[in-house]
Formats: C-alpha cells, sequence, structure tokens
C-alpha cells in the first residue's frame, strides 16, 4: 500500500530521502510479510534515516533506520519530546496527558520517583500467587477441548484481569473494558478514539473520587496517597496516572504474549525444549520480547540535532522503532533467530528516564502465561490450514490466533 505525503515536504528534506514504510495507524492486514519481515527488510534497504508519508495521524516524519542510534536517542529527552505527541486530547471531551510515559522532564522525574515504591519487583512478587491463579483459571476453561482461539480464549482478557484486579476494578468490567481497549486501538478514525479515551477518563475519575471516601490497597489508592518532596499529584495527574495503567497494561501485554505463542507454536522444538527445562523459560521469553517488539516509539523534536548526517529541526516528527534496534545485525548478531540464552540488553521496554515503569508486571504476565500454558496443555500447534494475518497498525498482533492440540485420555 503506497501513502502519499500528508504535507508539503519541508525545505530540510531531500525528495530522495523520501521512502514508504509500512507501518501506521489503522493499518493493513498481512499474512505474508509478517511484520518482522518488514522490519527486516526496512533494516536491509532503506537508508539509516529517511522521511517518510503518514508515519502517524495526518503527520509524515522521519524513520530511523539505526539500531545504535535509536538506542541513545530514545534517552535523549533534551531534543525531543514525547508529550507532543497525544494529539487525541485536541478532539477529545475529557482525555488528560497519560503519565508518567508522555510526559518530559522535570515533571517526568518527579513521578517515577513518586510512582516507582509501587512498581518494584517485589510488590509484583507479592501477587504472584493471585496473577498466577488468574492464568489457570482461563486455561481451565479451554484446556479439555483441545483447542482454544488463544486472542479471545486468553491473550486479551488474562491482562485485563489482572489490571482490574490492580486497581481494585470489578472482574465484571472484563467485558467492558476489552470493548474499550479494541476501540482505542483499532478505532475507525481518531474521534472514535478520543470520544473512546474519554469514557475511560470519566470512568475512572469516577473510581478516584469512591477511593477518597473509600481507600483501598489498589493503584488508584496508591497514586491517591503517594507523596514524593512534599506534593501529591493533582486531580488532573491522577486521571492520567490511571489512564496510563489502561494504555500500557492491556493491549500491549496481549500483543506481546501473542507474538510469543505464535513462535512457540510453529517451532516445536523450542516448546519441547522450555517443556523440559522450565528453568529457561524466564530467559526465553525476554529473547521472544526482543524478537517481537509490538508498538513504534514517536517523539518530536524540539531542539535542532543531526543525525547520521541530516538536520532534525523542531517540529519534526522522528519515528525509532524499537523493533529496527531489536532487529538490527549492527546490534544484535543473528538478530532474527531466537537464541533462548541470549540474554539481551533489547529496547522493547525504552531505555533510559523512559524505561517502561510497569516492566515487572509485564514480565510476570508474560512468564507467568508460558509457564502455566506448558504446565496444563500439551504440544500445541497452529490450526491446520490457518495462515496468520497480522495488524500492522499502532500494535502489531494476530488478528486470530486458533491453537489446537491433542486431547488427553
Amino acid at each position: 500500500m503506497v501513502r502519499s505525503l500528508a504535507m508539503p515536504l519541508p525545505d530540510h528534506v531531500d525528495p530522495a530521502l523520501v521512502h514508504e514504510f509500512p507501518f501506521f495507524r489503522r493499518g493493513f492486514v498481512s499474512a505474508s510479510p509478517t511484520p518482522w519481515e518488514l522490519f527486516d527488510t526496512v533494516i536491509r534497504d532503506l537508508p539509516p534515516i529517511f522521511w517518510a508519508p503518514q508515519i502517524s495521524e495526518g503527520r509524515d516524519g522521519w524513520v530511523v533506520n539505526d539500531g545504535l542510534a535509536i538506542r541513545k536517542l530514545l534517552a535523549d529527552t533534551e531534543h525531543f519530546s514525547n508529550k507532543a505527541k497525544f494529539s487525541i486530547r485536541s478532539v477529545a471531551k475529557r482525555a488528560v496527558l497519560p503519565i508518567p510515559s508522555l510526559s518530559d522532564p522535570p515533571d517526568h522525574g518527579f513521578y517515577k520517583a513518586l510512582l516507582f515504591p509501587r512498581f518494584a519487583p517485589k510488590y509484583f512478587t507479592a501477587l504472584e500467587q493471585e496473577i498466577r491463579t488468574t492464568a489457570r483459571t482461563a486455561i481451565d476453561g479451554f484446556r479439555d477441548r483441545g483447542h482454544c482461539e488463544f486472542m479471545a480464549d486468553f491473550a486479551f482478557e488474562f491482562p485485563i484481569k489482572v489490571f482490574l484486579m490492580l486497581m481494585g476494578l470489578p472482574l465484571e468490567m472484563t467485558a467492558r473494558f476489552l470493548a474499550w481497549e479494541h476501540e482505542m486501538m483499532r478505532g475507525a478514525n481518531i474521534q472514535v478514539i478520543a470520544d473512546t479515551i474519554s469514557s475511560v477518563t470519566e470512568y475512572l475519575a469516577e473510581e478516584i473520587a469512591d477511593r477518597r471516601v473509600r481507600p483501598r490497597d489498589d493503584l488508584i489508592t496508591f497514586g491517591l496517597q503517594a507523596e514524593h518532596k512534599g506534593r501529591k499529584l493533582n486531580e488532573e495527574e491522577l486521571a492520567g496516572y490511571c489512564l496510563n495503567l489502561f494504555l500500557g497494561g492491556l493491549d500491549t501485554v496481549s500483543a506481546a504474549m501473542s507474538h510469543q505463542f505464535v513462535h512457540l507454536a510453529t517451532h516445536p522444538e523450542q516448546q519441547a525444549r522450555l517443556r523440559e527445562d522450565p528453568g529457561l523459560i524466564a530467559d526465553a521469553v525476554d529473547e521472544l520480547t526482543r524478537a517481537y517488539a509490538v508498538i513504534i516509539q514517536m517523539r518530536d523534536c524540539v531542539k535542532p540535532i543531526e543525525i547520521r548526517g541530516q538536520q532534525i529541526l523542531p517540529g519534526d516528527r522522528v519515528c525509532m522503532p524499537t523493533q529496527i534496534a531489536n532487529r538490527d545485525p549492527a546490534v544484535f548478531e543473528s538478530p532474527a533467530e531466537i537464541i533462548f540464552d541470549r540474554k539481551p540488553q533489547h529496547m522493547t521496554f525504552g531505555t533510559g528516564p523512559h524505561f517502561c515503569l510497569g516492566v515487572h508486571l509485564a514480565r510476570r504476565e508474560l512468564r507467568t502465561a508460558v509457564e502455566e500454558f506448558l504446565a496444563a496443555i500439551p504440544q500445541f500447534r497452529i490450526a491446520e490450514g490457518h495462515a496468520v494475518a497480522y495488524d500492522l497498525g499502532g500494535i502489531f498482533q494476530p488478528v486470530a490466533l486458533p491453537l489446537t492440540w491433542d486431547r488427553l485420555g
């Protein structure tokens, strides 16, 4: 699918540097090539930095095609802003800025310092059994059938139920949150997405008000009570904090999980290896997370900078794909190969100040999903005749993933 430029080409952009980048919001669906094959083609065939049409809502911009440069730039808060890109605020009835993910220094440092204590590994270790029970309960629902539609039966609902548990929200809201998630990530246009974010924000505001009078041991109450250097979050910041938990903890986890299960279903020897040695699962999941990153990072330039000989000016949107940082042969040897004991220092969760606050929860959910699935389900495979098709929009994930296995007994 070839797209035209959304705006006139800026004077500082050489027309020879305009190239198609096959990923954009509300992208197309493809079974072949896969997203990873497309990224590998970009790495191999396109310049280290190029200008691409419509890399985000109505915006053209730069794509950095250099893994080492991306590693450096993702940590650069002097030249790049992470908040201007949230254009949905301009059309939403109520949509606050998700924090800390879409904030800049010095506010970002304050938010991370205030929030980190509740997102340290020890907190989620204490919730290990509840998270594991949530996974087991879902698997028990289809284990004896000999098949499941992994996306609908597990990948979508598992992280939502964990999110609801952590937020102190009723599990009966699972279907509503799943609908909101799909509308937000796959909405037909920016207004639909904006309206959904407004609905989520309004619902979360009601829950914040409830915790003011009925505090509980949950993440909403923590946001209300947390304090750093004598300051607490104000009303808008509280709403942004809760919205960030929603945006960061659902679709990205289910998408990452789905690619890992596609890999295990199509590489029976590696699936068997993890069954024989479950101690490898944590490292295997981290390696799979490297190879199959699901979101593309964007920044807006706020101070002139040169990248690979190209002048980048304030106002330029810059795409810094973690997939390229994770699959660039200059960074990783044989990057398309899954090596369980590689122990990669990958970029999937970001780097520098914007390293993902929820990384410990995400890793625990991904590891638990693999551990519990392998413990309960025999050797599984993709249903015969099914070609996995991928949505190439804002978050890469299979449209459907039917898995089958031989029933026991």
